[in-house]
This record gives structure tokens, sequence and C-alpha cells, in this order.
């Protein structure tokens, strides 16, 4: 997204971009003729939430590529005998 700042008066020099303070945000200087006008760029919490998305959705791929790796059994599945030790009905075959 493209922010617009209005001026009271048009740039004089170079303008300025960095991090100047240390506290991790983008800050923009431009000089006037007027004075100094300084902005700090903030990022929205929907490009915070975009590396989670992406972390997801990596996770997702990952897991469908080792499930798709398994080779499949050909045979059907057989039942299950009951735990030993319990009254169950008896085991036919």
């Amino acid at each position: 997204m493209v922010a617009v700042a209005h001026l009271p008066a048009p740039p004089a020099g170079e303008v300025v971009v960095g991090d100047l303070t240390g506290d991790g945000l983008v800050e923009v200087i431009v000089p006037t003729c007027k004075g100094y006008y300084a902005y700090a760029v903030h990022t929205s919490l929907g490009f915070a939430l975009y590396p989670v998305i992406v972390a997801l959705l990596l996770a997702a791929i990952g897991v469908s590529r080792l499930m798709a790796a398994q080779p499949a059994s050909d045979e059907p599945a057989r039942p299950r005998r009951p735990p030993l030790g319990k009254k169950t009905l008896q085991w036919q075959q």
C-alpha cells in the first residue's frame, strides 16, 4: 500500500530512509526550506499474518507429500482380534 504525505513546502534535499532510531521501524526524513519532516512507517497486522499463513501452507504441502510417498497396500484390511482376557464373542475365521 502506498501512503501520501502533504508537505507545506517542496523538498529541499535528498530524502533519508532507514531505521534511524534503532527501534525496528523505518523512518523517512524529508528536508524542506521550512524544516525537517520525519515520518515513521508502521506495518499492519495483515503483513504479520502473511508469514504464518505461508508456514501453514508449506506444512500442509509437506504432510501431503509424505502421505503420498507411503506405499499403498494392495491387501484388504484384516479384522483385528479382540484383546485377550476380556469377555467377548467367539472369534470366527
